[in-house]
Order: C-alpha cells, then sequence, then structure tokens
C-alpha cells in the first residue's frame, strides 16, 4: 500500500505508520503535480491546503486510489459530488459521540476514524483496555473490531494490579507497541495543545485534556 500524505503528518506518526510496513511519502504536491502522480498511490491523506477537485479524483479513480482521508476538520476542499461519480462512495453523518461509540461497540463500520484523548488522567489503561483487549463472550463489548492478542490481554491483566509507577509506564509501553507491530490501528496524529494567560492570572495549569483546563483554581493573581 502506497499512502501520499500531501499536507504533511507529524514525524512520530509517519514513523509508525512505517513501522506497520505501510509506504507513505509526503511530497507536498501542488495541483498539477498531484494530477499526474495521484494514480500511483492507493491512499491520498490531506488537511486544508490541498484541493481535492474533480480532476484530481478522476486521475487517482483511472489508476490506484481508493481512499481519501480528510485529517482535521471540515470536507469543503473535497468535490463530494465528483467523489460519488467516479464510484468513490462518501456517507457524511452529523452525529453526537454516543452513537459513533456504539458503531464502534457494533463492529459497524469498515473503517473508522475516531478522535481519542486517551489520558485525561494522566494514565491511558483504561482505553488501551477498552478498545483492544480481547471481548470474551461480550466482556469487553467496547472493543468493536475484533482485535485479540493474547499476550497483549495478559500485560492489560498485569497493569490492572500493578501499583508501581514505573512498572505500569513499561506495561503501557509493551501493551502499546504490540499495538503498533499489529497494525490494531493506524495512529494519524497526536496533536499538541498550548495554553497562554496573561500574568494577571495565576492557577492556570495544563492537564492532558480540556476537561479540566477551566477550574475554580484559576484566579486573579494578588498584586
Amino acid at each position: 500500500m502506497k499512502v501520499l500524505a500531501n499536507d504533511g503528518l507529524e514525524i512520530s506518526a509517519i514513523n509508525k505508520i512505517k513501522k506497520n510496513g505501510i509506504y507513505i511519502e509526503t511530497n507536498h504536491l501542488d495541483k498539477e503535480e498531484l494530477i499526474e502522480n495521484i494514480k500511483n498511490y492507493d491512499v491520498l491523506v490531506v488537511r486544508s491546503n490541498t484541493k481535492v477537485t474533480s480532476d484530481v479524483l478522476e486521475a487517482g479513480a483511472k489508476g490506484n486510489l481508493k481512499l481519501v482521508i480528510r485529517a482535521g476538520v471540515g470536507i469543503d476542499n473535497i468535490d463530494l459530488d465528483y467523489a460519488k461519480k467516479v464510484g468513490i462512495k462518501i456517507n457524511i453523518k452529523s452525529v453526537d459521540y454516543n452513537l459513533i461509540d456504539k458503531m464502534g461497540i457494533d463492529g459497524d463500520y469498515d473503517l473508522l476514524i475516531s478522535n481519542i484523548t486517551t489520558a485525561n488522567t494522566g494514565d491511558p489503561e483504561i482505553y488501551l483496555s477498552w478498545y483492544w483487549k480481547t471481548n470474551v463472550n461480550g466482556d469487553n463489548p467496547q472493543n468493536g473490531s475484533g482485535y485479540s492478542n493474547r499476550e497483549y490481554d495478559e500485560i492489560l491483566n498485569q497493569l490492572s494490579v500493578e501499583f508501581d509507577k514505573e512498572k505500569r509506564r513499561q506495561l503501557i509501553i509493551e501493551a502499546q507497541q504490540i499495538l503498533l507491530d499489529d497494525g490494531a490501528a493506524l495512529f494519524l496524529g497526536y496533536p499538541q495543545t498550548n495554553i497562554i494567560s496573561t500574568k494577571g492570572l495565576e492557577g492556570v495549569v495544563m492537564y492532558p485534556s480540556d476537561y479540566y483546563w477551566l477550574t475554580n483554581k484559576i484566579k486573579p493573581a494578588k498584586a
């Protein structure tokens, strides 16, 4: 499989994709170059800069292009009508998180793209268990992908009873490496967030999740 991330991806995401045996390029082709070369790629990943016009889609449909992924918010840079014309089926639904979550649990998808903050408490154990630990007789319904790995399950079992911080950290690293090696998920990026405040405030702290950014500890700074 050949992937073109024409608007780039974070280097950490690119390295993980390569580790899963997927060939990826970040060439930043202009429109004419994209039309000329898109036939050679199976997947096109774009952000905001690349315009996926009818010319691009037509050229891709005549070659190997099977999938267009929009990494980010909005799809106004993709010609959806023409995508349907050349046989690329696109279904777009505006739904709340609970419905998306159910689709994942039911396995009601061919490709599920999800954005998850996996460490709102600073520890990703619950998410590693929910989404990828083996679902045995319905005891872990959050794993709707069908992914199963005995070694991974054993590490998660150890993690559930381990309280030493350094040992937990090592188990988490081992579990995540198994997911990467197995290609259980394709991680497209790791967003970075900054908080900027004036000297007039105190108690402003950057936490892993936005749930905790605005708290009652933020107050005017003492003069």
